[in-house]
C-alpha cells in the first residue's frame, strides 16, 4: 500500500480491507491457541490456593465454561455467517460470510481443545491413583 501510494502514485483499494479481515482471522485463531495452552481464562492466583483435587475441579469447570463459550461461538457465528453471505465487501467484493466464518471455526477448535484438556485431566487423575 505504501509503495504503491508514494512510488507509483496509485493507491490500492483492497489492501487495507484484506489486512483487516486477515487480522480478524488471526485474532480468532490466537484465541484458540490460548485455550490449547491454558493461558487464556485461568486465574493463577485461585489455582495456587487450591489443593491438587480442587485444582483439577477448577480446571474442569474452567474448560467446561470455555467449551460452552465455544458452542455459543459455533451456533451464533454460523447464524451470522449464513446471514452475511449475500453481502459483499466494499473493495474485494467477496461475501462477508467468509470473514465471519472465523467465529464458528474458532469455536469448533476451542471446543475440541477443551474436550482434550478435560480428557487429559481425567487420564492424569487415573494415572495419579495408580501411583
Amino acid at each position: 500500500q505504501v509503495f504503491c501510494r508514494y512510488v507509483l502514485n496509485n493507491s490500492l483499494s483492497w489492501s487495507e480491507e484484506i489486512m483487516r479481515y486477515l487480522f480478524i482471522w488471526l485474532v480468532m485463531f490466537a484465541t484458540t491457541i490460548t485455550v490449547k495452552h491454558g493461558s487464556g481464562a485461568s486465574v493463577d492466583i485461585f489455582a495456587g490456593l487450591f489443593r491438587r483435587h480442587a485444582r483439577r475441579l477448577y480446571a474442569l469447570i474452567l474448560y467446561a465454561a470455555l467449551a460452552v463459550g465455544g458452542i455459543v461461538f459455533i451456533i451464533f457465528g454460523w447464524r451470522m455467517t449464513v446471514s452475511t453471505m449475500p453481502s459483499l465487501s466494499a473493495a474485494l467484493r467477496i461475501p462477508m460470510g467468509y470473514v465471519y466464518l472465523c467465529v464458528p471455526v474458532s469455536g469448533a477448535i476451542i471446543v475440541l481443545h477443551c474436550i482434550t484438556a478435560i480428557l487429559d485431566e481425567f487420564t492424569a487423575k487415573k494415572e495419579d491413583e495408580k501411583i
